[in-house]
């Protein structure tokens, strides 16, 4: 990863959010599936796979988790 000291902060405040440290219960719930792939300053790219918190039966989208 490349970039500086807001490229971390960025990233330590993001994986707060995912890991429930800060932020609200919904925000965990539906970034529990994504995953820093590669990250520099000004760019970063995720992995994400939707969680079953926020997918219906069949594992699409329950309505309202995009809102």
């Amino acid at each position: 990863m490349e970039g500086g000291d807001s490229l971390k902060k960025s990233l330590a405040w993001l994986h707060g959010v995912i890991n429930g440290k800060i932020g609200h219960g919904l925000e965990t719930r539906v970034l529990q599936g994504l995953h820093v792939t590669h990250a520099q300053k000004g760019f970063m790219r995720f992995y994400f796979l939707v969680p079953n918190a926020v997918s219906d039966v069949d594992g699409n989208w329950s309505v309202g988790a995009l809102a």
